[in-house]
């Protein structure tokens, strides 16, 4: 299991090794079954076209960046019209947000029992949590910066409330991983918290010149092992 692998890697590293490639690092930690899909005709029909929108925005970002995607690519690329395009989507940033939950929804959707099993070590489990969207974060830096810069100060929106839900769900997944066996304290959850908003902080600055992903990635964990460091020596709330 390549995520066995990954935890078993990183625990024998000190703070100051390199990060092993992504050849040899986890992909997606273990996840939880999918949600059953629509039954109804019409469901299925707006479900379809949905997924085409979201498919096509996503091709967008990934070939012509945020600031390149335009709604006529967008309805060109899906074949619907401009008009069809703003039902789903009332504005670029919620296109944006519309891609943004369809691509991070299964990195929350994880069996924490699992990763917690292969990954022992709460500094670990969490590494190996956040590592997909880091890597997808990677992929697109001038995308990311604008999807981390919407999640904390964009326009409210329906998308945008789906990607603060997933980024809560994130927290509390992460909140499971800091209590261990125990249910989690409001000082886990405050951890968990200040381990995802660094994270997006960090995140923010990959479209900086020169990033290098091992710094990066090594950075993140050097933050989240601080963080855990000032858990434990906090005094209880």
């Amino acid at each position: 299991d390549r995520s066995s692998i990954f935890c078993t890697t990183m625990s024998a590293q000190t703070p100051h090794q390199e990060r092993p490639t992504t050849a040899t690092s986890a992909a997606a930690p273990s996840r939880a079954p999918q949600a059953t899909p629509p039954t109804g005709r019409r469901e299925r029909a707006k479900a379809e076209k949905r997924a085409r929108i979201s498919a096509a925005i996503s091709e967008l970002l990934a070939t012509r960046g945020y600031v390149g995607m335009t709604t006529a690519d967008v309805s060109r690329l899906a074949k619907v019209s401009e008009g069809t395009v703003f039902q789903y989507a009332a504005s670029k940033p919620e296109m944006l947000m519309m891609a943004t939950a369809q691509r991070w929804r299964p990195y929350v959707e994880v069996d924490v029992d699992q990763i917690v099993r292969e990954c022992p070590r709460p500094l670990d489990a969490i590494v190996a949590i956040l590592d997909p969207i880091i890597e997808d974060s990677l992929a697109s830096p001038d995308t990311t910066v604008f999807i981390a810069r919407e999640i904390l100060f964009g326009t409210d929106g329906v998308y945008r409330r789906e990607v603060q839900a997933i980024v809560r769900d994130l927290e509390r997944v992460i909140a499971r991983v800091i209590a261990e066996d125990a249910e989690p304290s409001e000082m886990d959850e405050l951890g968990a918290k200040l381990v995802v908003s660094a994270t997006l902080v960090e995140l923010n600055r990959t479209r900086e010149k020169g990033v290098d992903p091992d710094v990066l990635h090594r950075q993140l964990r050097q933050l989240i092992a601080v963080i855990l460091a000032g858990m434990a020596d906090a005094p209880a709330l």
